[in-house]
């Protein structure tokens, strides 16, 4: 079932044929599978109902929006920013498949 994600990055970052994140705060409706392959591609990206994303109000994702006003951007805003990169980094690494056990040598 699909699930609406909200982008975090600071640059764009392109979903072929499916999204185009232009801004903070962009927000698009994606299927697990396409999720988990754009989150290891590095596209930052959280579900909706992240409590880095519900950190956030409505007019903080309006005003900063445009990459280039975050350089502006007050403190709160940005440690804020910081911990929803975080975590998008945690939720793509939480996409990984634990890596299979060895076999020991006899």
């Amino acid at each position: 079932m699909p699930k609406i994600y909200v982008y975090v990055g600071s640059l764009p970052s392109y979903i072929r044929d499916v999204t185009d994140f232009v801004a903070f705060g962009q927000m698009a409706e994606l299927s697990d599978d396409l999720a988990k392959q754009a989150s290891l591609g590095g596209c930052m990206i959280l579900p909706a109902d992240h409590p880095a994303i519900k950190a956030f109000t409505p007019v903080e994702f309006q005003k900063y929006s445009p990459f280039g006003t975050h350089e502006y951007a007050p403190k709160e805003f940005l440690e804020k920013k910081k911990a929803a990169i975080i975590a998008a980094i945690e939720f793509a690494e939480s996409w990984k498949e634990t890596p299979a056990v060895e076999k020991e040598e006899k």
